[in-house]
């Protein structure tokens, strides 16, 4: 039985006389119960002793040295074609990998120019960027009519208690025009030309 073997095995003393006698590493003499054991039932019984002595009496010859050559070559050629499928999967694998690793790293500038406003900016980070700057100027726009009006509600509280002339009113929007006029916003800011990627945003 192969665990009866492999006790022996375990002893020292038993491997040095294995040793002295069959001139083996220790485990080339475990691979002997191996090439005994012809069926593989873990046993061996005593036709498959007789058997495995048989063939090592027999002499060698070319006939024999030929199989021993050919069932290298099967073996050899099965772990090359195995080697060779490797291979392949592995380049599939890493030609995969790259493609991959491309399309991540052009969603990742594209998000980067979107989010930091780089160079390469799309229709919305370009509708976002001219919205903000509308608003900006818009909102400085709305704190320069805020401070002439109250200017002019200032002067016409000071004029002896008397509501303000025509003249001063239509002085007071003079000065609120002018001061969109300057800005930009009076003419064109509320068109259509001032938010040119409206419509491209919205067919994207």
């Amino acid at each position: 039985r192969r665990s009866v073997y492999l006790e022996i095995l375990n002893s020292p003393f038993q491997v040095r006389r294995l040793q002295q006698t069959v001139k083996l590493h220790l485990e080339d003499i475990r691979t002997i119960f191996d090439l005994l054991d012809l069926d593989g039932a873990g046993t061996v019984d005593f036709e498959e002793f007789c058997e495995s002595l048989d063939w090592i009496s027999k002499p060698v010859t070319g006939r024999r040295l030929l199989k021993v050559d050919l069932g290298v070559k099967l073996v050899s050629s099965k772990v090359q074609q195995g080697v060779v499928d490797a291979k392949k999967d592995f380049q599939s694998f890493c030609r995969r990998f790259d493609r991959q690793q491309k399309v991540l790293m052009a969603r990742f500038d594209e998000y980067q120019s979107f989010d930091l406003g780089g160079p390469s900016l799309g229709y919305r980070a370009r509708f976002r960027s001219r919205s903000l700057s509308n608003i900006s100027r818009a909102s400085s726009t709305w704190s320069n009519i805020s401070r002439a009006s109250s200017t002019w509600s200032s002067e016409s509280s000071t004029a002896l208690g008397r509501p303000a002339g025509r003249g001063r009113r239509d002085r007071s929007m003079d000065c609120s025009e002018r001061s969109m006029d300057s800005l930009g916003l009076l003419s064109r800011n509320t068109s259509e030309e001032s938010f040119p990627l409206r419509k491209e945003v919205e067919v994207e």
